[in-house]
């Protein structure tokens, strides 16, 4: 029995590598060349072909054993999973991100299109194979072939990257429209305040006055006089 692995293959990696496997799960998707070597020329000579992934060895140089072949498919599906849980690490902004998600839309609806371009007739869109059931055993072996009345599946994956691209206009537009109300709003307090400071200052006071400020802001907050002005009232 070939003695148990306890670190990772990759040059400087310390870490465990995965279960059945010789990288660790950072490393056993990265592409690397084949470390097999043959003698030539007075000196060794290092293949130039790539090692299948999770493997330090290409296809020739033994990477076409079953064995072999299963722990490099392992590997694969492995990775493919790390991708898709994986959070994305780069520097994005919401924007950015918004911006990128609208552009691959768009490029999503126009490869449909073209792959419904290239059907041979309109009957294609509405009817067609939709089971292939294969049969090996019984008096009668061979292919039964379901077709129904049916739409496409190229159009109906396109009219979901539709509703999406409708769905990402829509909070597109709604982002918009907030901006535009906010700004509004700015600009509606910031002259209203400075029509509040000329009414201040017109009646002899200082608009700047730490009291005359929270007279004004326990006013504008409950509506109302502040108690100490409608005591001042009744003195007077």
């Amino acid at each position: 029995m070939p003695p148990r692995i306890t670190e990772c293959r990759h040059e400087g990696c310390t870490e465990p590598p995965l279960d059945q496997a010789i990288f660790c799960g950072t490393h056993i998707g990265m592409t690397r060349r084949c470390k097999a070597t043959r003698a030539g020329s007075g000196k060794k000579q290092r293949c130039k072909k790539p090692a299948l992934v999770g493997l330090e060895v290409c296809e020739r140089h033994g990477g076409s054993f079953p064995q072999a072949q299963k722990q490099s498919g392992k590997a694969v599906a492995l990775t493919t999973m790390q991708r898709f849980v994986r959070p994305y690490e780069g520097d994005l902004n919401p924007i950015t991100a918004f911006e990128m998600e609208f552009r691959r839309t768009l490029g999503r609806i126009e490869w449909y299109d073209e792959q419904l371009a290239l059907l041979n007739s309109e009957e294609d869109l509405i009817w067609g194979v939709t089971k292939e059931e294969h049969i090996s055993a019984g008096e009668f072996p061979g292919t039964n072939t379901t077709k129904e009345a049916r739409v496409n599946i190229l159009e109906e994956m396109q009219r979901w990257e539709r509703k999406h691209l409708l769905d990402l206009e829509k909070v597109w537009i709604n982002a918009g429209l907030e901006r535009e109300k906010l700004d509004l709003m700015r600009s509606h307090m910031g002259r209203f305040r400075q029509i509040v400071d000329r009414v201040v200052t017109a009646l002899g006071h200082d608009p700047h006055d730490p009291e005359t400020r929270a007279t004004l802001a326990a006013i504008f907050a409950q509506g109302e006089e502040p108690r100490h002005l409608a005591a001042r009232q009744v003195a007077l």
